[in-house]
């Protein structure tokens, strides 16, 4: 299928499914694009997977409609005014390999409510 298709629409591909195998879809779309030259068009409510996968994204809310490159819309200002409440970015390395990664901020970290003790 995907060898005949030039355009590939997707609702939420890795919405119900764990972390690994979340990788392992993300991957999968990844070597498609690159293999057999395909536009994938996704859905996620999931910056991180956009900016693993995607070179342009599209945001929109009831209020606002941004589209570019991943890396011009995807920014803390854009993500916090799209999902109403603060996400920070993080760039952090990896085995050699930097990254940019995004982080929500919810009120019941900032709470205090869970704590993670260090050993």
């Amino acid at each position: 299928m995907a060898s005949e298709c030039k355009l590939m629409p997707l609702d939420e591909p890795t919405s119900a499914l764990d972390l690994a195998n979340q990788n392992t879809v993300l991957s999968l779309l990844q070597q498609l694009v690159k293999e057999h030259k395909l536009t994938i068009v996704f859905t996620t409510y999931q910056p991180n997977h956009a900016v693993a996968v995607a070179n342009k994204v599209l945001l929109m809310n009831k209020q606002n409609v941004l589209f570019g490159l991943t890396d011009d819309v995807l920014t803390a200002e854009n993500l916090t005014q799209l999902f109403y409440l603060p996400m920070l970015v993080q760039e952090a390395q990896y085995q050699n390999h930097g990254f940019t990664h995004f982080v929500p901020v919810y009120d019941s970290v900032l709470s205090g409510f869970h704590r993670i003790k260090k050993c």
